[in-house]
């Protein structure tokens, strides 16, 4: 299954009518196909595909990143959990890396939706295996490493639990879906040449009548970034040297408005600065933070 969109498009949806109410299309899936309550487990993945291909509705949008787009997602680190959910998240995604390349790792595909207050990565491998992860979408600030995922403890997944616990997917997920809403950011999504794709019939040979579109997610060539490094504190230099730095990219959150009572994402690129340290090299990650200006 690897690539996720891949499994879409094979989707026996057929003739079913969306309501828009993802709870009452689950149900009348249910009903319809008569999927017994045995086979309803939120920590079966087969079940789990289905309640994420119902998320979408008719309307399919998968998000293409394109080499440059893959690079900057990788760089820009994060060890925190947004505060809140950002907007891209809280409708049905898919990320997946353009000409069957990989995102990172072994990974092909990142999808989520969010049932129940919860939220639901769908991770396509190169293997062609799928899983997925649970989490409470409470996006309250924690570290990503204290992430806990969701899963039947009662279950022997043998090797396959190193999938089920890892962190870096949530991480990478949540990345480009801040920068997407980021001032200053250097992603653009081509809405004018996004490719409809014609859906071929459901494995039941019923024709399905999704609207599926792709949209490719790209760097932009024309933006300019002039970052310099605001560290004006004085170090202790004993010991240490002077040395040029490389400071990876990241995103600030920034207060603004009447009573700065409103937040919006900044993304600052990376850059070279120069800080007092020690013979090793050095490579500085700046974490999201809060700037509350005084």
């Amino acid at each position: 299954m690897g690539k996720i969109s891949d499994s879409l498009h094979w989707f026996p949806v057929g003739d079913f009518v969306f309501s828009g109410e993802l709870n009452e299309d689950i149900r009348n899936y249910v009903d319809r196909e008569k999927i017994s309550l045995y086979n309803q487990d939120l920590d079966e993945n087969n079940f789990i595909f289905i309640l994420y291909r119902l998320s979408f509705g008719r309307k399919i949008i998968v998000h293409t990143l394109t080499d440059g787009v893959v690079g900057k997602v990788k760089h820009t680190k994060i060890e925190n959990i947004p505060n809140e959910i950002p907007e891209y998240m809280k409708q049905p995604f898919l990320f997946e890396a353009q000409h069957d390349k990989i995102l990172f790792d072994n990974i092909r595909s990142i999808g989520g939706f969010i049932y129940n207050d919860e939220m639901f990565l769908i991770i396509g491998t190169q293997d062609d295996r799928f899983y997925c992860q649970r989490e409470k979408s409470s996006f309250d600030g924690r570290k990503i490493d204290e992430i806990n995922f969701i899963y039947n403890k009662e279950v022997n997944y043998g090797s396959f639990i190193n999938y089920k616990k890892r962190k870096d997917t949530f991480a990478f997920a949540t990345t480009p879906s801040l920068m997407l809403e980021a001032e200053r950011t250097p992603f653009l999504i081509d809405n004018k040449n996004c490719k409809k794709k014609n859906v071929p019939n459901g494995i039941r040979g019923t024709k399905n009548e999704s609207d599926w579109i792709i949209k490719r997610i790209y760097i932009d060539k024309n933006i300019k970034y002039k970052n310099t490094s605001s560290d004006k504190k004085i170090l202790d230099k004993d010991g240490k040297w002077l040395k040029d730095v490389n400071v990876t990219g990241f995103l600030r959150k920034q207060r603004y408005g009447r009573g700065l009572s409103e937040t919006k994402w900044i993304y600052i690129d990376s850059f070279e600065s120069k800080r007092w340290t020690s013979e090793k090299n050095t490579r500085i990650i700046v974490d999201i933070y809060d700037e509350k200006s005084m």
